[in-house]
Formats: C-alpha cells, structure tokens, sequence
C-alpha cells in the first residue's frame, strides 16, 4: 500500500499523536519532517520512523515562532522535495477553574495550539498553491464543538483551529490544496 503523499511535515511531532502519525506514515515509506521543541524526543521518534521504513529529519523548534517554522520547513523542502501534507499537531492544554483564570497561561495556549497551526500552515501553503496541490491537516479535538469543565481556554483554541480550517477549505476550493 502507498500514501499519496510522501512527503510529509508535522508539528508536535516528539510525544502523543505527532510521533505515533509519524512511525504509521513511515511505513508506507513516507519522508517526514520532525517539528517540536524537544530535539531529545524527536531523535527517539526518528529512529522509531527509520526502523519503520521511513525517512526522518529531525527540525527542533517553537512552533509559535512563524520564522522558525517557515525555515524549518524550507530546509525539509530543500532536503526531501516539496511538502504534500502538512499536520499541525502540536498542542498544550492545562486544567484551570473559571475562578482562576490566568491570561498568560490562555494566550499560551492560544499562541500553541491555534496560531501555531496557523504558522504551520502559512509556512507550508505559498508551495502547494505553486504545485496546485497538497493537503492542510489541524489536529484539533471533540472539545472543538463542546466546552468541558476546567477546560476553557482550550476548547475555545481548538474551536479557533476547527473554524481556520474550515475558512481556509471555502477559500482555498479550486486550487488543488
């Protein structure tokens, strides 16, 4: 079996969903990009990745850091051809009663989960709208659609990825991404 798209960059890629997407896409050989601030973990997940047929570089960095990402993903392009998907998995969350709300702990999260998806896609996007195709994946969550108890700075983030996706697929019909 082959995945359509080979080459394949992901943020959040050192722990929990980023690294297991990871080591499955690399068994249908795909060529990934490693994104995450950790550059320990994301050695760990890369050598998972090549035990499983896959190819993997290795990209530390803060995915809330717009030139930081566009550069890393430059340098995988440079490396392993253009970028056919792009997973912006990378998250925070933190339990907090409404009662003790902390505005620099909301906008962390908000910068992580929500912008940093953004910077993903923005890095990614000027080559796929060039190629005329390409994929924008955000890994957001089911508390996207419901708020949850303690959980509001993170829901109200992932609903802001569930909408900026769904924005960008009306604007982008058409243009093969």
């Amino acid at each position: 079996m082959k995945f359509p798209h080979q080459v394949v960059f992901i943020t959040g890629a050192s722990s929990g969903i980023g690294a297991e997407l990871a080591v499955q896409l690399a068994k249908f050989g795909c060529r990934l990009g490693l994104f995450a601030r950790r550059k320990d973990k994301l050695e760990e997940v890369a050598r998972k990745v090549e035990d499983a047929g896959g190819t993997a570089m290795v990209l530390p960095g803060d995915v809330t850091d717009f030139e930081q990402v566009k550069q890393a993903v430059e340098q995988f392009a440079q490396a392993h051809g253009d970028v056919d998907c792009m997973i912006a998995n990378a998250g925070i969350g933190r339990q907090v009663d409404a009662l003790e709300f902390d505005a620099a702990e909301t906008a962390k999260i908000f910068n992580v989960n929500l912008l940093g998806m953004v910077n993903a896609f923005y890095a990614a996007l000027p080559g796929m709208l060039k190629r005329k195709r390409g994929h924008l994946v955000g890994v957001a969550s089911l508390a996207s659609y419901q708020g949850m108890p303690q959980d509001a700075g993170y829901a109200a983030s992932k609903a802001g990825m569930r909408i900026q996706c769904e924005s960008m697929r009306v604007e982008l019909r058409g243009t093969g991404v």
